[in-house]
Formats: C-alpha cells, sequence, structure tokens
C-alpha cells in the first residue's frame, strides 16, 4: 500500500457536503479563509493542477487534505445519511471498547448518540421512515446500538448514562 497517497471522497459527495460547512460551521466559528480555501478546494480535482514531478505530498497539501476531510466528516453528521455515521461512529466505538480504550469508547458511542438526537432518531424518525426496513433499521441503531452500548459502556467504565428511562421508551421495539 502507498503511504503517500492523500484519500478523500468522491468529487460529488465532497461538493454536496461542502455547502453546509459554510452555511453551518463557518457562520459561527470562521477559522478559515473562505476564498482562500475554497481556491484550494477547486484544485484537487483540476486534474491540470496536479504536481507530476512530486512524489510526496508536502505539508501544505498534507495539512490541507486533513483540514478538508474534518470539514466534511462535520458535514457527514448533518447529512442524510445520519443514519450510516451513528452506524459507523457505534461500530467504531465497539471497536475502541475491544481495545481497551475506555476514554475514546465513551466519547466515540456519545457522538453517535448525539447524532442520532439530531436526526431525531429516538422519537420522530420512525413515523417518517420510508419503508418497513427502513423502519427497521433505525430500531435496530437504536435500541441494539445507542441504548445498548450506552448503558453498557457507562456501567463498564463508570460513566454517566446519557439516554434516559423516558426517552429508551419513546421508540417502538425492533
Amino acid at each position: 500500500m502507498d503511504h503517500n497517497v492523500i484519500v478523500l471522497p468522491p468529487a460529488e459527495y465532497a461538493d454536496h457536503l461542502w455547502p453546509w460547512y459554510w452555511l453551518h460551521v463557518h457562520s459561527v466559528f470562521p477559522v478559515l479563509h473562505r476564498p482562500t480555501f475554497e481556491a484550494e478546494h477547486r484544485q484537487i480535482w483540476n486534474p491540470t493542477s496536479k504536481h507530476p514531478h512530486r512524489k510526496e505530498p508536502g505539508f501544505h497539501e498534507i495539512v490541507f487534505h486533513a483540514t478538508l476531510n474534518i470539514m466534511l466528516a462535520l458535514c457527514c453528521q448533518r447529512d442524510d445519511s445520519s443514519l450510516a455515521v451513528v452506524q459507523l461512529l457505534l461500530l467504531r466505538g465497539l471497536h475502541l471498547y475491544f481495545a481497551t480504550r475506555a476514554n475514546r469508547c465513551w466519547v466515540m458511542i456519545g457522538a453517535a448518540i448525539r447524532v442520532s438526537f439530531s436526526m431525531g432518531l429516538p422519537v420522530a424518525a420512525f413515523k417518517g421512515a420510508a419503508t418497513q426496513l427502513d423502519r427497521e433499521m433505525r430500531k435496530r441503531v437504536w435500541y441494539g446500538g445507542c441504548v445498548t452500548l450506552d448503558q453498557i459502556v457507562s456501567m463498564a467504565f463508570g460513566r454517566p448514562i446519557l439516554i434516559s428511562k423516558e426517552l429508551m421508551s419513546h421508540a417502538p421495539l425492533p
């Protein structure tokens, strides 16, 4: 595997997420110079802007791509694929649990729960789900993932439970 390769999501998906960052994150936390960052962003997928003579990415390129990836990660938490993001965070939390990384595990499960809250998963998401499969997966992610892992991690690491009993009972069981 080539360790000098920088990986980004497909251009179409990044372009779909891009406006959300500027509207919801940058408007509150304007830590980037938008015109400069947008100019660099446009050059990424422009084939004429590549540097064929350079075999390794430079420090600036690495930092820019890392910044872009974290921007897109922030956007993914609010994108229509939020259920997939909750699943990803839950699985990452499980990985950290079995790797005995208590702090990281607890934070990751907490992030999954907060994303599920932001998409209304414990309350209204089941009523608006388009298909039976979608409703069932939402129930499984909520109960089998968020609720169960919240309780397991809280007990295992002596941390507070994030999901109240009242919220647990709002969604129908799978």
